[in-house]
């Protein structure tokens, strides 16, 4: 599976990022579940997420799914995103019904984005 990810530092509070994100994955009708934390000790490293969630949906021919990570930075916000799927020689090999489409994933990541950007417009977009 292909992934390509986002991160934006923010002045919101957690709750008001964690909102924003629910909001945004309501209104794609998205299924939200919460990401189990790993057990590999090499993937601690970075520093766990305080909120850590999947958003993902399945249409006749359309899978997609974006990840949410949300770190409580005190006076800041940090948001990790990730857009999961396969490319267009995969889905085409085995069909859009059974694959997930990375671009349909990048493209609701991006929606999410923009959503968090209204609210603080200052919001930086991190490397």
């Amino acid at each position: 599976m292909k992934t390509k990810s986002m991160a934006l530092e923010s002045q919101m509070s957690l709750r008001e990022a964690a909102n924003i994100v629910n909001a945004g994955f309501a209104k794609m009708k998205a299924q939200v579940e919460a990401i189990e934390a790993s057990s590999n000790p090499l993937d601690q490293l970075d520093g766990e997420a305080d909120i850590a969630v999947v958003g993902r949906r399945a249409t006749m021919m359309n899978l997609w799914a974006v990840q949410v990570y949300l770190f409580d930075m005190g006076e800041k916000c940090g948001i990790e995103m990730v857009a999961l799927g396969e490319g267009g020689f995969t889905r085409a090999m085995h069909g859009p019904r059974n694959t997930v489409s990375l671009t349909k994933s990048v493209q609701k990541m991006e929606s999410l984005v923009a959503d968090l950007r209204a609210r603080d417009p200052r919001a930086q977009l991190i490397d």
